[in-house]
């Protein structure tokens, strides 16, 4: 069907950008402390893996291994201030440290972009805008879908349903008794109001991205989202329609937050094809009528 895609960029609050700065800080000076290997390496340190000959190390080895590379030893003088400085700096303990603080800045900064505050209004106003479109809301972060879920209905009425693989567990009154609805039967209970046409809106984070086929779907607003290509053409694949001569267009939203590495990420799994995207400051700038 005939795509049309548009990235809108928002602001982080002041809040929001002194926490990312911050982050975006540690991992400047975490990162090098692992030379040319960078991420990789720090991975390693964590959890493992195969040389460049395919012998696999364990994390503790390869801690142990940078520490050598850095000069420092077991038999390290320690009187002397020298090998303190080495020890103090490049012992496989202070080693592991760097590798999960460098993975902790990482997943932190990714939190801050994925929940972004500004990101529930424009998300609103499209759903208001519109009104007549069967429509799935895609994250990162399962706690902005749930957030999201839940401001989408206080606004509109029950026109939202969830699905992610952390929602919650509840205990309900079904005909004056307590009865508790386990994760699968509220996530199964989910796609049956959606496809039924009960809800309008389903907020998901990466559960759906693929297989999930519902003919009825006709925009989709992605709020987050990794640098791979693939994963893209998943997300708008559950909007666009396979049946032959199909005439009416659907419409992509991609919400961003500017000046980011999440900007970054856009751009990169975008590369491939940007011939039909175009980029907007405001949600009065989207032509699209249905």
């Amino acid at each position: 069907s005939k795509l049309n895609e548009f990235n809108i960029g928002v602001e982080l609050s002041i809040d929001e950008r002194i926490m990312y700065d911050e982050e975006t800080k540690n991992l400047s000076n975490l990162i090098p402390k692992f030379g040319k290997h960078g991420l990789e390496l720090a991975n390693k340190c964590l959890s493992g893996g195969e040389d460049t000959e395919g012998k696999y190390y364990n994390n503790w080895a390869y801690c142990n291994m940078w520490a050598h590379h850095n000069g420092w030893k077991k038999d390290l003088n320690l009187s002397h201030p020298d090998h303190i400085d080495i020890d103090n700096m490049w012992n496989p303990k202070k080693i592991m440290g760097y590798a999960k603080n460098l993975m902790k800045a990482i997943r932190g900064r990714k939190e801050i972009l994925w929940n972004a505050s500004n990101k529930y209004e424009v998300c609103l106003t499209l759903i208001e805008k519109y009104s007549n479109l069967k429509t799935i809301c895609f994250s990162q972060s399962t706690t902005f879908a749930t957030n999201l879920y839940k401001k989408i209905n206080l606004k509109f009425g029950e026109i939202c349903v969830v699905y992610h693989s952390k929602v919650t567990t509840e205990k309900r009154i079904i005909n004056g008794k307590e009865t508790k609805f386990g994760k699968d039967r509220i996530k199964q209970e989910s796609l049956d109001k959606f496809e039924g046409n009960i809800a309008r809106v389903m907020s998901a984070a990466s559960a759906l991205d693929r297989g999930y086929d519902n003919e009825n779907i006709r925009m989709a607003i992605i709020t987050s989202g990794t640098e791979n290509f693939n994963q893209q053409q998943q997300r708008q694949g559950r909007t666009v329609r396979k049946e032959e001569n199909y005439e009416e267009s659907v419409l992509i939203i991609n919400c961003y937050c500017k000046n980011t590495k999440e900007e970054e990420s856009l751009r990169k799994r975008q590369s491939k094809d940007r011939k039909n995207v175009y980029e907007v400051e405001s949600i009065d700038e989207i032509n699209y009528e249905p």
